[in-house]
């Protein structure tokens, strides 16, 4: 055992120093399987192939072709205006039709870092212009994009409903509530502080509401035809994700801006994305063998199960766990990880799966923008040349906004239809 105390320690060492969290994951399975007596290295590739043998995560690489096909199309310039439209007598609106058009988007595109990097470049110069200054900008954007996590499609859910048996449908419905309640809260954030400084004038930009309408309404439909399919029983999961990449080539192809160079970009730009994600899906995958090999997991079910006859402190003691946790790994790897562990509990401690996903998913979401190792951070950071140090300070109070959202939906489930969706 204390082998594997010095393993998972070296591998939190390995993240720190900037190691990418696959290469940390595999040298420490790599580690394990040779250096334990029942174990050989002749597991890694098999288990890694059987992770991967799964029709659902076919929707992985879908959803994102999806969402470029939706930007290259320039959809997310026609959210923008209609945003701006809507929000342009607003003081602060500038900053709500940040937050606005970053969730249509993401009803597309199921991915948060697709979302601040497709969004940002537009939103964040705008704010600025509007008198926000660019750290705070960029922080809104950053925790606006949380909600390509959300609202479905979502690819988080698509893998923690593959690795627990969580129906994915119900994922995608229960999301959707919170994913639209986190935008309101955001929204009046941005204008309550937007109120105390120069960017709580209306915007300059004048658009008018019906043409901005009519031009969005392409991207509107992509997300209605994905979760309107699902839900109807039409299609499932795979399936949506595919009607939704034949819609935007449609899309494509009707606005006159389907070129093989572009197409070219856009399955080179998937594949990197796909091959990202499911990597590391492989090589967790590994680690939870190992985990549950050395009775680890048991381990950790026992450790925690006391506290399985109180769910409001499981759920507080889990939500922290994944909180510290989602600060240094990757949030893919600690699904894989530690939902499949942490799912059985949570049903014994009389909490529902889907809601226990939802809460689950917010925290990975909410990862994704904490320091010192959250990945739209770094994305953002990409397209702002904003520093690091900056951005930590300009975030910190929109966390805390995201946690308390967590904590409500935590403490008040009806607002996801919990009841109705699983019985």
């Amino acid at each position: 055992m204390m082998f594997f105390v010095v393993a998972f320690l070296a591998f939190l060492f390995m993240v720190f120093i900037g190691t990418p969290v696959v290469v940390a994951l595999g040298c420490i399975a790599i580690a394990v399987l040779t250096n334990t007596d029942g174990l050989s290295i002749h597991v890694l590739t098999q288990v890694m192939y059987i992770g991967l043998d799964r029709f659902i995560l076919l929707a992985v690489p879908l959803f994102l072709f999806a969402g470029m096909l939706m930007e290259a199309a320039g959809m997310t310039t026609s959210l923008s205006r209609l945003s701006k439209a809507i929000f342009g007598k607003t003081p602060g609106g500038c900053s709500c039709s940040c937050v606005l058009s970053t969730m249509l988007f993401a009803a597309s595109s199921g991915s948060s870092t697709a979302t601040t990097l497709a969004i940002g470049r537009f939103t964040i110069p705008e704010m600025v212009r509007d008198g926000m200054t660019r750290d705070k900008s960029a922080a809104l954007q950053v925790i606006s994009a949380e909600l390509g996590v959300i609202i479905p499609p979502s690819i988080p859910m698509v893998v923690y409903g593959t690795v627990t048996e969580t129906p994915i449908d119900l994922l995608f419905v229960a999301g959707i509530i919170p994913g639209l309640l986190l935008a309101a809260v955001l929204m009046v954030y941005a204008v309550f502080t937007a109120k105390k400084g120069p960017a709580g004038r209306p915007s300059a930009e004048k658009i008018l509401l019906g043409p901005a309408l009519l031009s969005a309404i392409p991207a509107i439909l992509m997300p209605l035809i994905i979760v309107g399919s699902i839900l109807s029983g039409i299609a499932t999961t795979t399936e949506a994700a595919i009607t939704a990449v034949l819609y935007g080539l449609v899309v494509l192809a009707v606005k006159r801006k389907f070129r093989i160079a572009v197409l070219r970009d856009i399955v080179q730009r998937t594949a990197l994305q796909t091959a990202q994600i499911l990597i590391i899906f492989s090589v967790a995958n590994v680690v939870s063998y190992i985990i549950t090999w050395s009775g680890t997991g048991i381990m950790l079910m026992e450790t925690l199960r006391p506290l399985t006859q109180n769910s409001t402190w499981f759920f507080l003691v889990v939500n922290a766990i994944l909180f510290v946790l989602g600060m240094f790994i990757e949030p893919t790897a600690i699904i894989l990880m530690l939902a499949p562990l942490l799912v059985p509990l949570a049903t014994s401690a009389g909490i529902d799966p889907v809601h226990f996903g939802i809460v689950v998913i917010m925290n990975m979401a909410l990862a994704m923008a904490t320091p010192p190792f959250g990945i739209n951070l770094f994305a953002v950071s990409t397209i702002t040349n904003i520093r690091q140090k900056d951005l930590y300070l300009a975030i910190a109070p929109l966390v805390l906004v995201v946690a308390s959202v967590i904590v409500l939906i935590i403490f008040v489930p009806e607002i996801i239809f919990i009841k109705k969706l699983s019985y």
